[in-house]
């Protein structure tokens, strides 16, 4: 996940990967199911995200500081478990004080991707705000490097930071972002997508199919219905309530992409 007080994550599926997937698993739909995998379980969470039938995971380490970057041998064993299949999604973030970068930690993310993406990365998940505002040279820079690696980007819950996120999604979709992740609840409140699901509602709107919107934030089977009901171009993601003995459960993740298919 993209850190958060509920955190979760996202990214946009493009369309070869969603063909790919479907291929590889009919239970899947056109919502798709996000899980956020810990990379000290990264084999094991992988390989019971895919039996669970998710359609893509995204690879933390240290989710008790809300996710940072992993090593290169974590998303290795992460695409061991996940197999062959789009949708491994790597977290890019390397320090646990907020959302603000300095130059160097963002040539130093940038430089790292090669390597991620070599290991196993299918896609990175990254946000920066700086004073309420998307940071765009961060942004840029990580979006730049993806698409040289041919592939995609999502902003992470980075987003619930901004000032205005109206603007924040247009300004996303121009630079070349292809997920958005966002609970709906301005960072640093209490709550769920549950109750952000207005603004969360606007934000689809305001996306209008240029991006994919990822509803994450104490996303469950039971509640995740409601999120989604009505909404088109939209995934959810979800952590803690697809774990049980310290890892994912694949039952846990059927649940839940059983409850939003369509």
């Amino acid at each position: 996940p993209a850190p958060s007080a509920t955190l979760q994550h996202g990214h946009t599926c493009h369309k070869s990967e969603a063909k790919t997937v479907s291929r590889a698993n009919p239970r899947l739909t056109n919502r798709p199911v996000e899980v956020c995998i810990a990379a000290e379980t990264a084999e094991a969470d992988a390989r019971a995200a895919r039996a669970g039938g998710a359609s893509r995971v995204e690879l933390c380490a240290r989710m008790d500081l809300d996710g940072l970057t992993p090593s290169v041998a974590q998303v290795r064993q992460a695409r061991a478990g996940w197999g062959r299949r789009d949708g491994l999604l790597v977290m890019l973030r390397d320090h646990a004080d907020g959302f603000a970068y300095d130059a160097e930690d963002v040539a130093q993310m940038a430089r790292a991707m090669p390597a991620l993406h070599d290991a196993g990365a299918g896609g990175f998940v990254f946000g920066a705000v700086r004073d309420g505002r998307v940071d765009e040279p961060a942004v840029q820079r990580v979006v730049s490097e993806a698409g040289r690696l041919g592939v995609l980007v999502t902003f992470h819950r980075a987003f619930d930071a901004l000032d205005d996120h109206v603007s924040g999604v247009d300004l996303l979709a121009a630079m070349g972002v292809r997920r958005i992740l966002t609970s709906g609840v301005p960072w640093g409140h209490a709550g769920s997508a549950v109750s952000g699901l207005e603004r969360i509602r606007a934000t689809v709107a305001r996306a209008a199919g240029r991006l994919e919107i990822v509803i994450g934030g104490g996303v469950s089977a039971e509640n995740a219905p409601a999120l989604v009901a009505g909404l088109a171009g939209v995934s959810v993601h979800a952590y803690s309530s697809v774990r049980a003995g310290g890892q994912v459960d694949a039952g846990r993740v059927r649940a839940l992409a059983d409850a939003v298919s369509v």
